[in-house]
């Protein structure tokens, strides 16, 4: 629950609604990144997912 109080005051989460869909969609698909990382479909996104959760954290 922190990550998804967090989220809603950050200023991309319009609503509460939005931020606990956000945070539970973000860590479902990190949870199968980490999973599968070696899969082909995620080889070119692994990359981007720290610079993108590190934006998002300072968002």
């Amino acid at each position: 629950m922190a990550i998804i109080d967090r989220l809603a005051t950050k200023p991309f989460c319009a609503t509460p609604q939005q931020a606990a869909a956000f945070g539970r969609g973000l860590k479902l698909f990190s949870a199968v990144l980490l999973d599968r990382k070696n899969k082909p479909v995620f080889l070119r996104f692994r990359p981007a997912f720290p610079f993108f959760m590190r934006e998002l954290k300072q968002a």
